[in-house]
């Protein structure tokens, strides 16, 4: 990672750590620092990434892939064969993270 990219990674971690903590009384400051630095941010305190534009909320939004629900990815990159045989696995993971 170059010296710059580390920056605004550290600082979209900091505001990402504000924000987390709650409180501000004027968030969208930090809102306007996170998509100047890096609008697309992996967030270790959240184990989650963290999207701050339109442009990229949106397109994430309306893509399976982008689900918190892996499974069915998962599922889908398997060859059909293999995909039979887990139909059933599939079947109850969904009822019992659904």
């Amino acid at each position: 990672m170059e010296r710059n990219d580390e920056y605004a990674s550290n600082q979209a971690s900091e505001q990402i750590a504000q924000l987390a903590r709650g409180g501000l009384p004027n968030p969208y400051v930090h809102y306007k620092i996170l998509r100047s630095a890096d609008p697309v941010h992996w967030s270790e305190l959240l184990s989650a990434w963290v999207l701050t534009r339109y442009a990229d909320v949106v397109p994430a939004l309306r893509n399976p892939d982008f689900s918190s629900e892996r499974a069915p990815t998962f599922m889908r990159q398997l060859p059909d064969t293999v995909r039979q045989e887990m139909n059933p696995l599939s079947y109850h993971l969904s009822k019992w993270f659904g």
